[in-house]
This record gives structure tokens, sequence and C-alpha cells, in this order.
């Protein structure tokens, strides 16, 4: 090897040195942007879970629809699973004018994580008690956990999937702390 070779190869490795150090400094500065984003954005979704809390308990369901994009899905606690804002509300609408007409939901907890600055995932722990059933009797208060994919578009945030699901004991199992 010539002393040319050498300083030509000296300079790639400064030149690859110092690319990487770009990417790794702006790939660093991506992480800390969305980090301060995702805290920032996090009310905003905080509002669409306790908005789903206080339509449910106005059994509102227009403006609980309006939580939702046009194109949401929604998977009730029994497994039904709903298509667009309006066969949301629509079936909602049903249910609240019947055995939920009474009902009242508690957010427990909610937690929320961002996959990315305009994707979270919320999932809200609930407690909810009125529910007559299908018989017009008031049931035992129930607990369920309903998990949200909520997108942003543009300053808005909405839930563009849903599932609901009850916490249902299991025999011989013990009991979550």
């Amino acid at each position: 090897m010539n002393i040319n070779h050498i300083k030509k190869l000296i300079m790639l490795s400064t030149v690859i040195n110092t690319i990487l150090l770009w990417i790794l400094g702006t790939a660093s500065g991506l992480a800390q942007n969305e980090k301060q984003y995702t805290k920032f954005d996090e009310t905003g979704v905080r509002a669409v879970t306790s908005g789903f809390v206080n339509t449910w308990n106005h059994h509102d369901m227009k403006a609980f629809a309006e939580l939702f994009t046009e194109d949401a899905d929604f998977v009730n606690v029994i497994g039904l699973w709903w298509k667009g804002k309006s066969e949301i509300r629509k079936e909602h609408e049903a249910i609240h004018t019947t055995r939920m007409k009474n009902s009242h939901l508690t957010d427990v907890q909610t937690v929320v994580r961002f996959l990315r600055p305009e994707v979270a995932i919320a999932h809200l722990r609930w407690e909810l008690t009125g529910d007559t059933g299908l018989e017009g009797k008031v049931l035992p208060a129930r607990e369920g956990v309903l998990t949200f994919v909520v997108t942003k578009a543009g300053s808005k945030w909405l839930i563009a999937g849903g599932h609901n699901t009850d916490i249902v004991p299991i025999p011989n199992v013990p009991k979550e702390k």
C-alpha cells in the first residue's frame, strides 16, 4: 500500500464517521422531539378518552360518534364488530335507548402510549353501573378495558379503532392485584 492509498482510506473513514455521527445526532434529536411531542399531545388523546366517558354518561351518541374517524372500527364487549362512524353511532344509540339508558361509566385508569407522533394507543380501565340487561333488571357493576387506537388529523385526535372487553373472573385463578 502506498501513502496515497492510505490517505484516501483515512479520508474515506473520516467522511463515513462524519456521516454516522450526523445520522446518530439526527436520530437522537428526532427521539427527543418525539418525546416532547407526545407529552404535548397526550392531553389531546386523554380528551378523547374522557370525551368517550362523558358522552356515554350523557347518552349523547351524536357527540359520541364525533370522537371517531369516518372509517373507524369498534368491537363491543360481546364481539360485535361495527364498521364506520355511522354504524358505531347507530348501534350505540340502540343500546342507550334500552339497556344502557341509565348506565354510568367510570374511568378507573387510563394509560396512553404513543406509537408515532400521530398515533397512540389508549387503554381505559372502566367500571359500569346501571346496565339493565335484556330483561330490564339492574345488573351488578362490572369492569372492563377499552383499547383505542387514536390518530391525529390536523390538530384533532380521533378514535380510529376501539375494542371493549369485559374483565371476567376465571374460576380457580388468583385475582389480579
